[in-house]
């Protein structure tokens, strides 16, 4: 028999059904539904929701201006990389935008990343990780 673990799958599938719906929080400047952690490796168990030590963002808007150190924090809450610490900060606003279910952001800010990086003159083909 398999070893399944019912909490991770749970919070797995919560986190689903939450990024539904903040597709059509972001879209309609709503409040954002919090993300529960997911019990993987260096983050918080299965199920727990953020408090307020971790800085989740109540408002898509307010992910666009998010330090590094809020995206630091949020990784370590819920054990998941948004971007390497070499990515600019738009890039991983972006990949936590992402995370959210806000794939529209997500590309927005990878574009925008690109032309910064192009703008100071950056071979993306040579260092693709800074797109």
């Amino acid at each position: 028999m398999s070893n399944i673990n019912v909490e991770h799958l749970s919070a797995c599938h919560r986190n689903t059904a939450t990024r539904q719906a903040n597709v059509t929080r972001i879209r309609n400047d709503q409040q954002l539904l919090p993300m529960v952690a997911e019990g993987l490796p260096g983050g918080a168990p299965a199920g727990a929701f953020p408090g307020p030590d971790v800085p989740f963002p109540q408002w898509a808007a307010l992910v666009r201006s998010m330090t590094a150190e809020e995206l630091d924090t949020l990784e370590s809450f819920y054990g998941v990389r948004f971007g390497a610490t070499t990515n600019s900060l738009e890039y991983r606003r972006g990949m936590f935008a992402a995370f959210l279910g806000d794939a529209d952001e997500y590309y927005s800010r990878m574009a925008g990343s690109a032309i910064h990086a192009r703008q100071a003159g950056v071979d993306l083909k040579q260092q693709p990780h800074l797109a």
